[in-house]
């Protein structure tokens, strides 16, 4: 799990209104998988932080909850896709002009 995800997670984890927390993390994916998902969209690469982010766990699902007025209310979901479910609606640009 890369800083970020344990920062969000830590932070959650800790505030005092935060209830019901589920963190559903992967195995890490496959190198032969990256490379087939790059293989078969040509030109389109994936990014190289995506890469290593996926490499570490093959996306993830963050759920929680919060106490309000007495009151659990669904609050925050967050998701990264696993490379097998990145599909033909994919496309990153990272070209270095992108980046200035």
């Amino acid at each position: 799990m890369d800083k970020y995800t344990v920062a969000v997670v830590d932070f959650l984890r800790n505030h005092p209104g935060v209830s019901d927390l589920r963190f559903d993390r992967r195995d890490p994916a496959t190198a032969s998988a990256l490379h087939a998902w790059d293989t078969a969209h040509a030109p389109h690469k994936l990014p190289e932080d995506l890469k290593a982010f996926l490499l570490l766990s093959d996306g993830f699902s963050l759920r929680w909850d919060v106490c309000f007025a007495g009151e659990t209310h669904v609050l925050g979901n967050m998701a990264l896709n696993g490379v097998a479910s990145l599909g033909n609606e994919l496309v990153l640009d990272a070209s270095p002009a992108d980046d200035a």
